[in-house]
């Protein structure tokens, strides 16, 4: 009868001898504690095993290993020669020539840093992987349909939850990167410089911007134009001082209308532009102040009455739309675009 883990003999009554049996026993502990082998791979015994020397027994062993094919080999001295172990189900075993941890499950040796299934890898250098292998780049690897981040609430009413990116310089990136296949499809973070990005690509190389907030002020600019329902929504707010034009490209010459409103004054009215034609203004509504529409003409900032606000169009240049300010003061003009 043995002992159930190390097979170790106990001691009997009247045995005689009694110290064979428990430096027999020690041998086994000894070898079982801290378990830590020199290589796997070895289907030989060495020719000059050193006190202390363990090896994982390979596959189809001979001479003095033979028969003990996945055994634990642990040379003890000369005269006492190997002993052998065998390894159970949950032993972990540190191989020293690989620098990597192994575990016995119920299919043989699995390899706990190599990222195995269900596995993690800690690696010497600051690695983590998590069912996939971690390397100088990706510190941190996960390969899962799904993780979890949670607060820890531990003292209540403190369960704020806070993942945090940091870069080193302005011009490097952080952001959190979608892609497909390893391509990436967007982006969003502090891209290129300390400013709020929003990118898309279609390919991983070439990035469209979608939206960028200004990090000084919070201001929000949109690249592109609006789309909605099938057709395009813009809206422009420009500041047009006294005795001064602004001159306004449409963003294209396919049907649109603009709805134009002026703040001060409470003036109201739209702009249609069709095709390829030059664009023709309709009046809707006004109030306190002379509007004067205009048509197939170029204003240059005072071409418009004294205390009139004009509204014009340009012959040779299809979409293109003047407003002329004379009515004494700047005056805040908001454009949006429909079609």
């Amino acid at each position: 009868m043995t002992t159930p883990n190390l097979s170790l003999d106990p001691l009997v009554s009247a045995q005689a001898q009694k110290h064979v049996t428990v430096n027999e026993a020690l041998a086994r502990i000894d070898a079982a504690t801290q378990l830590a082998v020199l290589d796997r791979d070895l289907a030989t015994p060495p020719a000059t095993p050193t006190d202390g020397d363990r090896y994982l027994i390979a596959p189809a062993p001979n001479d003095a290993w033979q028969g003990h094919d996945g055994q634990i080999a642990a040379w003890e001295d000369a005269t006492q020669g190997w002993l052998f172990l065998t390894p159970r189900p949950g032993w972990r075993l540190w191989l020293l020539d690989e620098n990597t941890l192994i575990v016995l499950g119920n299919g043989g040796w699995q390899s706990v840093s190599s990222g195995g299934s269900g596995s993690t890898n800690p690696i010497p250098g600051g690695l983590l992987g998590v069912n996939t292998t971690a390397d100088a780049i990706n510190r941190l690897a996960v390969k899962s349909d799904a993780a979890l981040l949670s607060h820890d609430d531990v003292t209540p009413g403190t369960g704020d939850m806070r993942l945090t990116l940091n870069k080193a310089t302005s011009a490097d990136d952080t952001s959190l990167t979608l892609q497909r296949a390893y391509s990436t499809r967007a982006q969003i973070g502090l891209t290129g410089d300390d400013d709020l990005h929003m990118k898309v690509s279609p390919d991983g190389t070439a990035y469209h911007e979608a939206l960028l907030v200004d990090r000084t002020n919070g201001e929000m600019t949109i690249p592109h134009r609006l789309k909605q329902n099938g057709g395009y929504v813009d809206c422009v707010a420009v500041t047009i001082p006294d005795d001064d034009v602004h001159i306004y490209d449409m963003p294209n010459v396919s049907p649109r209308m603009v709805f134009v409103m002026m703040h001060n004054n409470a003036f109201h009215g739209l702009v249609r532009n069709v095709g390829n034609f030059t664009s023709y203004v309709l009046e809707m509504s006004r109030s306190g102040t002379d509007i004067v529409v205009g048509s197939k003409q170029v204003y240059t900032g005072t071409t418009g009455a004294n205390g009139s606000f004009t509204i014009a169009t340009d012959e040779a240049n299809a979409g293109r739309v003047y407003f002329e300010n004379r009515i004494g003061g700047p005056r805040l003009v908001t454009l949006i675009f429909l079609g």
